[in-house]
């Protein structure tokens, strides 16, 4: 079932919906053709939170939402939504992001080691 969780009151609050309607899938074809997650006007960004907020059933308002969510979860909760819309499971959105963190983590130690190398061979 999917879910979002937020902080509500201090507390964190987990909100459910039986399943995502298709009309949300539409909706989220028109998100990602006319906006740039990268670079999201205030605009955009409140029809984004506006567009989650529709998606779990109007169960908590855009102000909640706001207040409810850490700046650094914003982008990943935007992208989570999208993906449901699209319909890709959370358990398998959970996975693709798992993996796509464990790559980023290689390649960062990659550059790191690239570096470290460089820097040794400018020493001899």
């Amino acid at each position: 079932m999917p879910s979002i969780t937020l902080s509500v009151n201090g507390e964190e609050k987990i909100f459910t919906v039986p399943f995502i309607k298709a009309r949300h899938y539409r909706k989220a074809l028109e998100i990602t053709k006319a906006v740039n997650l990268n670079n999201v006007s205030h605009t955009e960004l409140d029809e984004l939170v506006g567009f989650i907020t529709d998606v779990f059933d109007n169960q908590f308002s855009v102000d909640e939402f706001y207040d409810g969510v850490s700046s650094s979860d914003l982008v990943g909760k935007i992208d989570y939504a999208i993906a449901l819309a699209q319909g890709m499971s959370q358990e398998k959105y959970e996975k693709t992001i798992e993996t796509i963190k464990a790559q980023q983590a290689q390649a960062d130690q990659e550059k790191e080691n690239e570096d470290t190398g460089k820097l040794q061979s400018t020493r001899h």
